[in-house]
């Protein structure tokens, strides 16, 4: 009874709504009015809402942007105090550059006064030798001169008084000299001692200051790392606020379209209220579609069966092609053994032809030998029956020879012509193939339009049904309400497991960044300590390097004074023994020979000694060479592996699309990205 009832207020026009049944003319403008007041109600809401999400939009990106400000304050700050740094670390180099070039300035000076006071030793030695030149020069006196001498000595004992007293005076002054060399060499000593610990410091303050830029820098790559990083979040977050920017703008758009689909959609209702009695038209529609699925179908199936038909066509001509092609292998095999018959054959033409040229040349030797002439006619004889013989064989060997040639280039003809009519039926089959994959393709791309038509049909078919349903009445709505049920059911499972499968990926990734990190923390504490072991073998290294070089310097000053000091002592002798000569009172050639002779071995000694000296130094810089080669290697070597090993790192990393070489920081923000358009896609999910 109530249902009657509900139809016949339908009829009557008394349904939801404002709609007044059996109104006037004022009543309907009323409602118009009303209608349109409503509309206009909607239209204004929405718009107020999208100008609410406008401002609220604003606001969060004024809050970013004040946010962005700060950090590139921050920023601008710390690159402000990092290049107040590096001016303050400039202008300590610079100070200190300025005290090490005093002190060089310093040494510098004190080589110069050594080898001044170096240069009045050498003129005083210089000087002291050639008064004892002079010496020798006078006491050289022939024997006239000595024997005449001595009557004078003989008879003047004042001479010899005068010669004492000088001999005296010389003894002194002799003693002076050699105070004078010993407080030299001290003086030597001190200041070499004296250079050697202002050298020593210098290399350690060389050492520190070595040190300290090494620090400096790992500080200052230290705080490039934490600005670059820094930078690296700012961008993220630049395109976090772009991305929340954009998906806001997609809301709206979208809000947008689903206000336009809801409006498509009541026109589209009041359409279908006013088509209800033209529902004949659409089951004839739905027939003619039936029968061209079922045509489509029908179609679709003789295309099946053709692409079968093609496909063991297509199979045939390939085993045709194979067999083709292992005859022409065959062909092509047996061409090459007629060939090398051919080649053996010519070699043999070649060798009859050679032992026909030894049968002429032993003719000739047999013509020029001195024998009777009947000899002679009877050797001729058997030698031509024997080469009339040996003519015969070649003959038939050569007639069999060209037979056998004749027949190989006919056969060879006739493989080239099947090679080459092969070759046609390969090209033939290739290009038949050719034709049988694109109209396989063809067949394919109609294919694959015959299916979308289908489903488009079949759409089409199964929306109008449900658009017979909504108008025929409400006898669907039970079951279109327990369908959309089940699909409301179907769909919080697929979200229940995007929502599991989401918290596993979030777990995994957190146990990834985790193990990342301490990787990342042991890597960082593994490779400084790696570097202060590095840097203490350096200062090792350095430290023997520099005193294997002071040992060496050591031991060649203590070379040169040892020949300093033995010349000295070989000059201080000859001075001894001239002035011993000049004390003696008998001088005589052989005693002049054999001093001469002394000095001559004791110039040689002095050479000699030279010689080792020098042979020591050549021998001491050969060995530094070689350790400078190894050094120099070794240090290519390791340049050249990290360089290796660096780029089969980055070969193995891949390329980008653009061609750019890809890095561990690029997977790291491809990976963030992912995981992030994944979170969006589940956020944005219907539930």
């Amino acid at each position: 009874m109530v249902r009657q009832l509900e139809n016949l207020l339908k009829e009557l026009g008394w349904a939801d709504g404002f709609r007044i049944p059996v109104a006037n003319e004022a009543n309907k403008a009323l409602e118009e009015q009303v209608e349109h007041s409503i509309k206009k109600k909607g239209e204004l809401t929405i718009q107020f809402e999208d100008l609410s999400d406008r401002v609220d939009s604003l606001l969060k990106h004024t809050q970013n942007v004040k946010v962005e400000h700060q950090q590139n304050q921050d920023i601008l700050i710390a690159h402000k105090r990092q290049m107040e740094t590096e001016k303050n670390l400039y202008q300590t180099a610079k100070a200190e550059q300025a005290s090490y070039e005093w002190e060089l300035r310093l040494i510098n000076k004190a080589f110069h006064e050594l080898g001044e006071r170096h240069f009045i030793l050498q003129n005083g030695i210089i000087t002291h030798t050639e008064r004892l030149e002079k010496l020798k020069a006078n006491v050289k006196w022939d024997k006239d001169v000595l024997l005449s001498w001595e009557e004078n000595v003989a008879k003047d004992n004042e001479h010899t008084q005068l010669l004492a007293r000088y001999a005296v005076e010389d003894e002194s002054k002799s003693k002076e000299l050699e105070l004078t060399r010993v407080r030299l060499c001290a003086e030597v000593d001190e200041r070499n001692q004296l250079l050697t610990k202002i050298i020593g410091d210098v290399e350690s303050l060389e050492r520190v200051l070595d040190r300290t830029a090494k620090m400096f820098r790992q500080a200052h790559s230290e705080r490039q790392e934490f600005i670059s990083q820094w930078e690296g979040s700012v961008q993220v977050l630049h395109q976090r606020d772009y991305d929340i920017h954009s998906r806001v703008q997609e809301i709206s758009m979208l809000r947008a379209e689903a206000r336009k689909k809801l409006e498509i959609l009541r026109e589209q209702g009041q359409f279908f209220r006013n088509e209800v009695n033209n529902n004949k038209e659409t089951e004839a529609q739905i027939s003619l579609i039936t029968r061209s699925a079922i045509r489509l179908r029908d179609d679709y199936s003789t295309l099946l069966n053709t692409i079968d038909e093609l496909t063991s066509e297509l199979g045939t001509m390939q085993r045709t092609l194979t067999g083709t092609a292992l005859h022409l292998e065959n062909q092509r095999q047996r061409k090459k053994v007629l060939a090398n018959d051919n080649v053996a054959k010519h070699n043999h033409i070649k060798e009859l032809v050679e032992v026909v040229q030894r049968t002429k040349e032993r003719l000739a030797q047999v013509t020029d030998r001195t024998m009777s002439a009947a000899e002679r006619a009877q050797h001729l004889e058997e030698m031509i029956k024997c080469e009339e013989k040996t003519i015969d064989i070649l003959l038939q060997d050569t007639r069999k020879l060209s037979d056998k040639l004749f027949k190989t280039q006919q056969e060879l003809s006739d493989l080239k012509k099947q090679e080459e009519q092969h070759h046609i039926e390969i090209r033939g089959l290739e290009s038949e193939k050719s034709v049988v994959l694109s109209h396989i393709q063809r067949t394919q791309k109609e294919l694959q339009y015959q299916r979308e038509i289908i489903y488009n049909k079949e759409f089409e078919a199964q929306m109008i049904e449900s658009r017979i349903g909504h108008l025929t009445g409400t006898g669907q709505d039970a079951e279109e309400k327990e369908a959309n049920e089940k699909k409301i059911a179907e769909l919080e499972e697929v979200l229940n497991e995007k929502m599991a499968t989401f918290d596993l990926l979030t777990a995994q990734n957190q146990r990834l960044e985790n193990r990342m990190q301490r990787l990342t923390k042991a890597l960082s504490a593994g490779s400084a300590e790696l570097e202060k072991l590095v840097d203490k073998r350096q200062d090792k290294i350095l430290l023997t390097d520099g005193g294997q070089k002071q040992l060496k310097l050591n031991k060649v000053h203590n070379q040169e004074k040892q020949v300093e000091e033995n010349i000295l002592l070989l000059r201080v002798a000859q001075a001894e023994r001239a002035i011993a000569q000049e004390g003696n009172k008998v001088h005589t050639l052989e005693k002049q020979k054999l001093e001469l002779d002394a000095a001559m071995k004791e110039r040689k000694v002095e050479i000699g000694v030279h010689k080792d000296v020098l042979f020591i130094q050549k021998r001491n810089l050969s060995e530094e060479k070689s350790h400078l080669i190894a050094d120099i290697k070794a240090c290519e070597l390791k340049i050249s592996q990290l360089q290796k090993k660096y780029d089969i790192v980055m070969s193995s990393l891949g390329q980008a699309e653009d061609g750019e070489q890809l890095s561990v920081t690029y997977f790291k923000i491809k990976v963030i990205y992912v995981i992030r358009y994944v979170t969006m896609m589940l956020i944005s999910c219907p539930k």
